[in-house]
């Protein structure tokens, strides 16, 4: 993954940066989640951190342990994430247009089955009952 990044430069890590990153990369699971099941994830601790400077993007390597008491195993999961920024005085990013950031994650946390099947259901229960509001609204309006 880095094999392109020419002498990269390091920089030392604040905790407001790797809250603020962590907060981000949460939000971004979260939303990745189909059932909603990675709702339940928490940050129990950060073990490693460091960022440098590549040839687009400021990256930040963190070592994390993430918790929730819907893990297929007892133990928290122990994941390395990356989070990519593009730099704006490279890549052409104005005032007017925010950084990009990209997370990745080297492994997702492995989710108790059982959980996971209750929170399809509850998903699956949840748009049936949007679907049935939206007809309902739509035939009063017909009447």
């Amino acid at each position: 993954l880095f094999h392109n990044v020419s002498s990269p430069i390091f920089k030392s890590v604040t905790h407001h940066e790797i809250e603020k990153a962590l907060d981000g990369f949460l939000l971004t699971l979260r939303n990745l989640s189909e059932t909603g099941i990675y709702n339940s994830l928490s940050v129990r601790g950060t073990t490693a951190a460091e960022k440098f400077r590549g040839n687009f993007h400021e990256v930040l390597r963190l070592r994390v342990t993430l918790a929730s008491p819907l893990l297929a195993s007892d133990a928290p999961s122990d994941v390395a994430i990356l989070v990519l920024t593009s730099r704006r005085e490279d890549s052409g990013v104005s005032r007017h247009h925010p950084c990009r950031t990209i997370y990745a994650i080297e492994e997702f946390p492995q989710m108790d089955g059982d959980a996971v099947d209750t929170f399809q259901s509850w998903r699956a229960a949840e748009r049936r009952a949007r679907r049935e509001d939206v007809w309902r609204q739509y035939r009063g309006r017909m009447s």
